[in-house]
């Protein structure tokens, strides 16, 4: 990974991916740290030419587990790059759900960029958003309300409006620098008037 040329970089990563799980790392590496944090290196690297090393890249990292899980805030400020390639956070986001759960406020990173116009992949974010906070119910009550397109319910109980009410009070702080999904109305949604 650390040679110069970009396709061998990514050849050693998809080898990586390919013939390893997050059971064979600790075994067959002396610091999977080390190396979790080079990979991290070359997903943000913007001066890697060829996509796919990065891509790879990001996907190595699920294989990591606990060793890149302090990386998580690193991968999620990459996927709220909306110049970054859409293809490219997409296997960032897809690695991020091999390392570990997600807590509801770096999901809310996953799920804006579902809101994202340059692509037609719905319903890949939806389910990597309710595979990356392990499908909790207030995962369900925040991809009831933030979908895309929009199927809003049409009544609520009194114990599903509070549920309701507690998961958007959890992500109100989150949401504020994820201008796209805070602008749902211009994407097509119904404007939630309370």
């Amino acid at each position: 990974m650390d040679d110069g040329y970009e396709q061998l970089k990514g050849y050693a990563l998809g080898k990586l991916i390919r013939e390893y799980d997050s059971k064979d790392i600790k075994s067959v590496m002396n610091k999977p740290e080390k190396i979790a944090e080079k990979l991290v290196n070359i997903l943000k690297d913007e001066k890697v030419n060829l996509l796919y090393v990065r891509s790879a890249a990001a996907e190595a990292l699920g294989i990591f587990g606990e060793p890149a899980a302090k990386y998580i805030p690193d991968i999620l400020k990459f996927l709220k790059v909306q110049k970054v390639d859409q293809s490219l956070r997409y296997h960032a986001a897809l690695g991020l759900s091999s390392i570990k759960k997600l807590e509801l406020k770096q999901v809310v990173v996953v799920l804006n960029n579902l809101y994202d116009r340059s692509h037609n992949k719905f319903k890949q974010w939806r389910f990597l958003t309710c595979f990356t906070g392990g499908g909790t119910e207030e995962i369900k009550t925040l991809l009831t309300w933030l979908r895309y397109p929009a199927n809003l319910p049409k009544t609520l109980t009194h114990k599903e409006a509070k549920q309701t009410l507690q998961v958007f009070l959890q992500i109100w702080e989150p949401t504020q620098d994820l201008p796209e999904l805070r602008a749902l109305d211009k994407c097509g949604m119904i404007s939630l008037n309370f």
